[in-house]
């Protein structure tokens, strides 16, 4: 069975467009004949050893350490994703230490 590489729909095997969106079937027949596409990363981070999302995760985990870490280190600092991360994990750390004085103090 073929399918449509643009919308996906299901091919006619004598059709020579798609029924659902108009592509041309030999465009499609391309796209039909292995099941999983190969999608390309965008991302600096895409030749390191991590994925930007799972970078972007551990910016949480350590606090201030990781997130410097990922600042600084050359793959991730050219990463607007995990540098949006890190700086929002500083952010909170800064709040929940500012946090924690203030309730010291009146407490």
């Amino acid at each position: 069975m073929a399918f449509c590489a643009k919308c996906g729909g299901t091919l006619i095997e004598s059709a020579g467009f798609c029924g659902a969106c108009g592509a041309p079937a030999g465009a499609a027949a391309q796209g039909a004949g292995s099941g999983a596409q190969v999608v390309a990363m965008s991302s600096p981070a895409a030749n390191s050893g991590l994925a930007s999302n799972l970078a972007a995760a551990l910016a949480y985990v350590l606090g201030l350490i990781t997130d410097i870490v990922f600042l600084v280190l050359e793959p991730y600092k050219h990463d607007r994703f995990v540098r949006f991360h890190a700086m929002q994990s500083i952010l909170f750390c800064v709040a929940a230490i500012a946090f924690s004085v203030a309730w010291h103090i009146l407490d």
